[in-house]
């Protein structure tokens, strides 16, 4: 018996109903891992894989994204352990990283926001920032936890607040709480949206609690970026 073209049509449709939570899972790890994992690419030390960045878009300039605390591992490379010498973030510019297969140099970097803005890697396609980003936001990271590359993370924005955490390092402005995994080597993933655009940068899990991690939020990743572009005008 021959099944009809629409018949065909109305039991594939509801084969597909009843199999969407795995194909749609599937075919958006297939996006992630092929489209948007490139863009961002660990971060090197020595060889080994010690953090994350972000290739971004900002006013049409490209850029490479991480964390202040990230690039601070150039420490070594301005100064012995033993001179006595406090390095300082102005000591670094200027100072290279290797990011993915490429050596970058650093442009500007911040304590207030945690972040380090370097040389954009041209042979990578960026992601864009978002317009706006919420609480019980679904956000997705991109990152290089534990040495392994391009793993990816599900969460909610869950809270926004002033930064009063003890364990945290004075002087950043803002953070924000996500419910996702967090390990070492996270530090710089881009936190994404669900058009793939940028609504931070993850810099913290929670202490000892690695279901939920903290981020510089996108209002920060904004102004640190607006700051650097008017500081080339002057």
């Amino acid at each position: 018996m021959k099944m009809s073209s629409s018949l065909l049509k109305g039991t594939l449709l509801a084969a597909m109903i009843l199999l969407s939570p795995v194909i749609m899972d599937e075919v958006k790890d297939i996006h992630l891992m092929e489209v948007m994992a490139p863009k961002a690419s660990p971060v090197k030390f020595r060889g080994q894989v010690v953090a994350s960045s972000s290739q971004i878009t900002f006013n049409g300039n490209r850029y490479t994204l991480t964390n202040q605390h990230v690039c601070r591992i150039n420490e070594r490379k301005v100064s012995s352990p033993n001179s006595g010498y406090r390095v300082t973030n102005e000591d670094l510019i200027g100072t290279e990283m290797v990011i993915g297969d490429r050596v970058l140099k650093i442009l500007a970097i911040s304590k207030e926001h945690d972040l380090c803005i370097l040389e954009p890697d041209l042979d990578k396609s960026s992601f864009s920032l978002a317009s706006f980003s919420k609480i019980g936001e679904k956000v997705t990271i991109i990152g290089h936890p534990r040495g392994l590359e391009q793993t990816v993370r599900e969460g909610r924005i869950i809270s926004d607040k002033e930064t009063n955490i003890p364990w945290i390092e004075k002087g950043i402005l803002r953070v924000q709480m996500i419910t996702a995994l967090s390990y070492g080597g996270n530090s710089g993933s881009p936190v994404l949206n669900r058009f793939g655009n940028l609504v931070g940068v993850l810099f913290a899990g929670q202490m000892g609690i690695h279901t939920e991690a903290l981020i510089v939020p996108l209002d920060s990743v904004k102004d640190f970026l607006r700051r650097y572009e008017e500081s080339l005008t002057k």
